[in-house]
């Protein structure tokens, strides 16, 4: 799933009932726009999308203010399951735009689960750190030996690693005070 339908799709079960425009609305207010690569035009399109895969329902079609229809979603039990799933993947995810939607959406799963995901990603996070560090660097070498670029993902997936351990801390301490 693209992050703009999981998103699309989280926004609609946090809501339970929606029409497309809250959802515009509510991306935007989340400011999404920062984060992740959606437009307005993907959020339309998403909701077409998500329709056709089954993930959501149009409940009733209303008359908008201006004259057109506006049409009122509910997610599906097949949509509910997808989203589950999709924020699963998008927390273990590399990609920043995911995994950004995934800890956004985080509170529509168990907390195990999303320990779960943490924990998995940092040792994946872990492992290609270890990697980047075996990679030579060459002043005038090939791409890949280029040590700024070497440097740069090294860094980042310090960063990361240093994030998520972060992370996995408060969401740990957050099921203390629920308990």
């Amino acid at each position: 799933m693209i992050t703009t339908q999981l998103l699309v799709l989280g926004a609609i079960a946090l809501r339970k009932q929606t029409h497309g425009y809250v959802v515009y609305r509510e991306l935007t207010e989340w400011r999404v726009d920062t984060w992740a690569c959606v437009k307005p035009g993907s959020i339309y399109h998403a909701l077409t999308q998500l329709e056709k895969q089954q993930y959501i329902q149009s409940i009733k079609n209303e008359p908008g203010e201006k004259g057109g229809a506006r049409t009122l979603y509910a997610i599906t039990g097949k949509g509910d399951a997808a989203l589950k799933e999709g924020i699963e993947t998008a927390l273990e995810s590399l990609e920043m735009d995911k995994y950004s939607a995934g800890i956004a959406l985080r509170r529509l799963i168990p907390h195990e689960v999303l320990l779960q995901t943490q924990r998995k990603r940092l040792e994946n996070l872990k492992g290609i750190y270890q990697f980047m560090r075996t990679l030579p660097k060459k002043e005038g070498g090939t791409p890949a030996e280029e040590p700024g670029l070497v440097d740069y993902w090294t860094g980042f997936f310090e960063y990361s690693i240093q994030h998520t351990e972060a992370f996995i801390n408060n969401v740990n301490d957050e099921g203390k005070d629920e308990e």
